[in-house]
């Protein structure tokens, strides 16, 4: 190992040190829990990783700072987002048969786009969805970087999105 990198190690090393309990502790503060502030900050230092030789030694705890301050806010609006659906879904098995019978087509729709899906996004998703694991735990799980777990589940939301609203257009018609 060349010298410049045993150095690049050893700063990045004590940047981790000294900065980490605080960065968890503020993470914590915003989304009281233990596991995902863990890893909402794990995520920062991780990308720190990779662009650690661009960044300004004076400016880079500002940059951890706000950067745990951005995914912990980004999270927070997922749990939102994961909020509305299941309470949309909870409304919806209060309708009648007709809506019941739309939902129920939504639903074998999902399950037929995820079945075109590759083997490893679906079992992503199954493992996000329905076992409500962190991206960290199906990384670790499936021995992959969390950063492609990511990836991964927003590219086949995306691929949700897309035919969903595909197949909108094609039941309106022309006229909407």
């Amino acid at each position: 190992m060349t010298e410049k990198r045993q150095l690049f190690i050893r700063q990045f090393e004590q940047l981790y040190k000294d900065n980490y309990r605080q960065l968890y502790q503020y993470a914590f503060t915003i989304v009281d829990d233990i596991d995902v502030a863990k890893d909402l900050v794990g995520e920062v230092f991780s990308t720190v990783w990779d662009i650690y030789d661009t960044l300004n030694p004076l400016c880079i705890k500002g940059y951890l700072l706000v950067s745990v301050r951005n995914n912990c806010i980004n999270w927070l609006r997922e749990q939102d987002k994961q909020r509305s659906y299941v309470a949309q879904m909870e409304a919806a098995s209060e309708v009648d048969e007709s809506t019941a019978e739309h939902y129920e087509q939504r639903l074998q729709f999902v399950e037929q786009t995820l079945s075109q899906m590759p083997p490893q996004t679906q079992l992503i998703l199954e493992r996000h969805y329905y076992h409500h694991k962190t991206y960290q735990e199906i990384a670790d799980e499936l021995q992959i970087n969390h950063r492609l777990v990511k990836r991964r589940i927003a590219d086949a939301l995306a691929q949700f999105r897309s035919i969903f609203n595909k197949n909108k257009d094609k039941e309106e018609g022309p006229n909407g």
